[in-house]
């Protein structure tokens, strides 16, 4: 599989270690709360959910959600959503400290959707920790990202959680995908 890369942009001894200072901040930030739902968002965030959840030593449950935007089923032109799909309880939001959790932000259209969504359905807090932040300037939206691991170009990437074309997340390194295999 490494073949199918240009270069690697990120090891997994590098995001395994900063992973686990990730966990650090997050324990400190929340040692003295005890509503905390944390939500990984699908597909992506799995890997470094899977992560990052060991290193936690805070009271929390954990929820994870899919979000879908859909276009009058035609490819997605983000900035003309229509209709956003967002699979979740609503009755665990109430009055929690809410995590979400990505494994990457390149538009913002995405973590901005589900942030305004926990907000509006009662919410106490929101926070987001991503893994992989891309050098986009500027977003079509901004989204105050709380905790990330690292900055990446804005690039073709894929690899522990983000995908190609549904491929590659299972990549233990993060990396620039190759044009042939994009």
């Amino acid at each position: 599989m490494e073949n199918n890369f240009e270069k690697i942009l990120v090891t997994n001894d590098q995001i395994n270690k900063r992973i686990i200072e990730l966990a650090h901040d997050i324990n400190e930030y929340y040692k003295n709360t005890n509503n905390i739902l944390m939500v990984p968002i699908l597909d992506g965030s799995i890997v470094f959910a899977g992560q990052l959840i060991p290193h936690l030593n805070i009271d929390m449950t954990l929820k994870s959600t899919r979000v879908s935007l859909y276009n009058n089923n035609t490819s997605i032109d983000r900035s003309k959503i229509n209709d956003v799909k967002i699979d979740f309880d609503l009755n665990l939001i109430r009055n929690k400290d809410i995590l979400i959790i990505e494994d990457l932000i390149d538009t913002g259209n995405t973590l901005n959707i589900l942030k305004n969504f926990f907000i509006k359905n009662g919410a106490k807090s929101v926070k987001i920790c991503i893994l992989f932040k891309k050098e986009i300037n500027p977003r079509d939206v901004e989204v105050d990202i709380d905790w990330f691991g690292f900055l990446v170009p804005n690039q073709w990437i894929a690899g522990f959680g983000v995908d190609s074309k549904a491929k590659y997340r299972n990549f233990k390194h993060l990396g620039i995908v190759k044009k042939e295999f994009q």
